[in-house]
């Protein structure tokens, strides 16, 4: 993990990353919570976020493949085939060519939002840091002047992933 600032935002070169967005409905995230951090234990993988989905009505887990092996992505796959059978989520595969972790000093109140302004970018709120989000990139190219202004006006610190 690199630390991004303004002085090194040229120079680091972004890594591709698979996620997985499972969505679940509100009803069922006791038990779809357990299996997916049980298959991201057994493989390795991290469950990076929870955070409301798009309709308000789920919650969105993202969950972060720590490789693109073939065998790694099967074995999700046959889990969460499983729970869309039994019609407790809806889930999706993305690539993101750039993801970053930014950490938020637990005392700093917020002025605005992280300014996304890209088609395509997403914000994923930490599943296990309560003072972070993740940012995703569908471009292959760092974070903007404004995006890193508002890193250093909130004090907090970027970490490429």
């Amino acid at each position: 993990m690199q630390t991004l600032t303004h002085e090194n935002a040229q120079a680091i070169r972004p890594t591709s990353h698979i996620l997985i967005e499972v969505n679940v409905p509100r009803a069922n995230t006791g038990p779809v919570e357990l299996v997916l951090k049980k298959c991201c234990s057994d493989l390795g993988d991290i469950l990076l976020a929870r955070d409301d989905a798009r309709d308000k009505k789920s919650i969105r887990y993202t969950v972060l493949l720590s490789s693109a092996e073939e065998d790694r992505i099967r074995r999700h796959v046959n889990v969460l085939i499983a729970a869309l059978k039994n019609g407790l989520i809806s889930f999706s595969f993305s690539y993101v060519p750039l993801l970053a972790e930014i950490e938020i000093p637990p005392y700093q109140v917020l002025t605005h939002a992280f300014p996304l302004k890209e088609r395509g970018s997403e914000c994923y709120v930490s599943f296990l840091k309560p003072h972070a989000f993740y940012v995703s990139r569908s471009q292959d190219y760092l974070l903007d002047d404004d995006q890193l202004a508002w890193i250093s006006q909130n004090h907090a610190q970027c970490h490429v992933l």
